[in-house]
């Protein structure tokens, strides 16, 4: 069964050789023209990494998706538009970060978008340029937000110390106490969340400990976290059963 295979590497002494005569050609008469090109060459080198690191990682996971039984068919996949248009949408948006969570957040939108050729190439693409936009942190935030009890049970944290006047602040400190400590940043988090219609959170106001639990995705917010949750762990989210109290 035809797999995809990782882009090789480029040579390394090529670059650098035609690097230095550009740098050679740029001394005379200008001052600083070697100093630009290796900052240039020095650039470039890191996003090719990113970029081969990248398609690395794509290549497994849809690899891993045609061979599976009853899997994608890579013929099928060459006429999803939707899948390409994801492919290379995320191919850009993975070489402008650093952050393995942001880059996980677009490999699995890739598979999903491959597993699901019903989904509107034009809705996946607005997802995706949301994403664009949101941080590791504002991901984080998102998937608290997504249903609060589920994640403290799932990440083992103890939801009992809060009672009937405690808010979203609690909340936030009892998940990622390192975004908590930082009021301010921790505001424009979610104030990001809430502008681009991801959410519906009011820091600012007190409610019961079933109403701090309940979910605070919009429909927009939910879909997006669909689009970029591991398939398998999104059935885990599906099947796990409700949490009582």
């Amino acid at each position: 069964m035809t797999t995809i295979e990782p882009p090789p590497d480029q040579s390394v002494s090529r670059q650098v050789g035609e690097a230095v005569v550009r740098a050679a050609a740029a001394v005379i008469p200008f001052a600083g023209g070697a100093v630009v090109e290796a900052f240039t060459f020095a650039t470039q080198r890191g996003y090719q990494r990113r970029f081969h690191e990248w398609m690395a990682e794509v290549s497994d996971a849809i690899n891993r998706l045609v061979l599976e039984p009853h899997g994608q068919d890579w013929a099928s996949l060459e006429t999803n538009e939707g899948f390409l248009d994801a492919i290379a949408h995320a191919t850009r948006s993975a070489t402008q970060t650093s952050s393995q969570e942001k880059r996980a957040a677009l490999r699995a939108a890739v598979v999903n978008a491959a597993l699901r050729p019903d989904l509107p190439a034009d809705r996946t693409a607005i997802l995706l340029d949301l994403l664009d936009t949101l941080t590791a942190s504002h991901l984080r935030l998102l998937a608290l937000f997504a249903d609060p009890h589920r994640w403290l049970v799932e990440h083992s944290t103890d939801a009992s110390s809060t009672g009937a006047s405690d808010n979203r602040t609690v909340l936030v400190e009892m998940a990622y106490p390192e975004i908590a400590a930082d009021p301010p940043l921790m505001n424009k988090l979610i104030a990001d969340l809430d502008t681009h219609k991801l959410v519906t959170i009011n820091l600012d106001s007190f409610m019961t400990e079933s109403g701090t639990f309940a979910p605070k995705l919009q429909p927009l917010g939910t879909e997006l976290l669909e689009l970029i949750t591991e398939p398998h762990r999104a059935r885990r989210r599906v099947a796990m059963p409700p949490q009582g109290g």
